[in-house]
């Protein structure tokens, strides 16, 4: 896995748990080789509360790009 996306993976995991990363459908579909799909599922996760947090909106985004990076 280039370094840009195990970043974004390892940031996810950080911020929702191991647990949380391990089940989750971002992993799912990076394991299945579905690169564009995982990085877009990378957002998913912006909410606190039921609520979108502009402040994880904008750190998903990051991580979505950091994602899609070849090296």
């Amino acid at each position: 896995m280039p370094a840009p996306r195990d970043a974004a993976f390892t940031s996810l995991a950080f911020n929702i748990g191991i647990a949380g990363a391990g089940k989750s459908t971002a992993t799912r579909r990076l394991n299945a080789d579905d690169i564009p799909g995982a990085c877009d599922a990378l957002t998913w996760f912006n909410k606190a509360g039921g609520r979108a947090v502009r402040g994880l909106v904008v750190q998903r985004a990051e991580e979505r790009a950091l994602c899609l990076k070849k090296a």
